[in-house]
């Protein structure tokens, strides 16, 4: 028996051999793939033009008319042109940005905290800027807001008696929520 020992210890060594190296190609293998896609060199799927696409065709919704008003006008003689509606007159700009602004008081006493919070549909990451109106104005207030998510939330403390008007402006964008007032005592 003392001549099969260093026999199946080859075999057992053989057998590790075999299995590491099998290991080794299919984690070469897996990474690879993961390389290419990283790199981008395989089409990305979410942006791969669909069938319908590539043979030219459009996308059902895409066929679809985009919903007008009907103009109502009184019957026309031939004497009478008939009216059209201006192209100017158009929304130019049908996607909203719903930006909503909420305070947690609407009174307080003076330099009491009060929470602001709110919405804005932009992704997060943006600094925004609380304002107050000053003399008809809006001008900077010293506090900011940062979006977290779709969501942002600070706090002001009031000294100034009277309604104070506030609102959120992305400076990015020029977009502004609406205005909350705050009346301090």
């Amino acid at each position: 028996m003392s001549q099969q020992a260093p026999h199946f210890r080859w075999r057992a060594i053989q057998a590790v051999l075999i299995v590491v190296a099998i290991a080794t190609v299919i984690g070469l293998v897996i990474g690879g793939l993961a390389t290419t896609l990283m790199s981008g060199v395989l089409p990305d799927p979410d942006t791969e033009p669909t069938r319908a696409q590539a043979d030219g065709q459009r996308d059902a919704e895409s066929e679809l008319p985009e919903p007008e008003l009907a103009e109502t006008t009184p019957p026309t003689t031939p004497a009478t042109p008939r009216q059209t509606k201006d192209p100017s007159t158009k929304k130019k700009n049908k996607t909203k940005v719903k930006f909503q602004l909420r305070a947690s008081a609407t009174s307080a006493e003076s330099y009491e905290r009060v929470n602001l919070s709110g919405t804005y549909s932009r992704a997060g990451g943006i600094a925004l800027q609380v304002q107050r109106r000053e003399n008809g104005q809006w001008t900077p207030f010293p506090a900011t807001a940062a979006l977290d998510g779709r969501t942002f939330s600070t706090y002001v403390e009031l000294g100034q008696p009277g309604p104070n008007e506030l609102r959120v402006i992305d400076p990015s964008t020029g977009d502004t929520s609406n205005t909350v007032v705050i009346t301090i005592s």
